[in-house]
């Protein structure tokens, strides 16, 4: 954890840190939130009235910024009392889909641990308005449910079996192209369907 307050004035950042990324099995895909908080000091006898926060995230692994799927967004109290604290809270959410624009879950993110780096500005009034620059960083190591994963190397080519069986004009159907094919056979639904229910057989007979 990394906290820099980018000026002596204004509301001080004494804290910021990222929760680890998990990701989790749903509805076909995997999916992680992402979270990091950062926690405001006011130094002044008057509360500081929270208006606007900007920012500007990165992260410096280049599959899981790709994976991102929703813009960063970022919450606060309404104010942070006078001598108190107050957190706030910047979130996004990562997806991925077997294999999304080259990017596979078990050989490119499965065990990376990369750092999040955020810059905001936190626009606020007192006696006057203001606004408090600040930086901070975490390391965050990704996670995902073994259970999970190893349809990676499996589920492609049950579901290339399943959509010859149920859809014949998707037949020729490789494990690295079945998405393609699904979707020209109109059976998307069905193969993320298929793919649920298969992950669910594995944990239940391997587990």
């Amino acid at each position: 954890m990394e906290v820099k307050p980018m000026d002596g004035t204004g509301l001080k950042q004494v804290g910021f840190e990222c929760d680890d990324v998990y990701f989790d099995f749903k509805n076909g895909e995997y999916i992680a939130p992402i979270t990091c908080k950062a926690i405001l000091y006011n130094p002044y006898s008057e509360d500081a009235s929270i208006t606007k926060i900007t920012m500007n995230a990165r992260v410096d692994s280049q599959d899981l910024e790709r994976a991102l799927s929703v813009p960063w967004s970022a919450s606060a109290p309404e104010a942070i009392p006078a001598g108190g604290y107050g957190t706030v809270i910047f979130s996004t959410t990562a997806k991925v889909y077997g294999t999304l624009d080259g990017i596979n879950l078990i050989k490119d993110l499965w065990g990376l641990s990369t750092t999040i780096i955020i810059l905001y500005d936190v626009h606020w009034e007192g006696t006057s308005e203001e606004i408090s620059s600040f930086e901070g960083s975490d390391i965050v190591t990704i996670h995902a449910d073994w259970n999970d994963v190893v349809l990676d190397y499996g589920g492609d080519a049950l579901i290339a079996i399943a959509l010859a069986y149920y859809a014949p004009e998707a037949v020729i159907v490789s494990a690295t192209g079945w998405k393609g094919a699904a979707k020209k056979a109109g059976v998307s639904i069905l193969a993320a369907f298929l793919l649920n229910e298969a992950k669910n057989w594995i944990i239940t007979n391997w587990s």
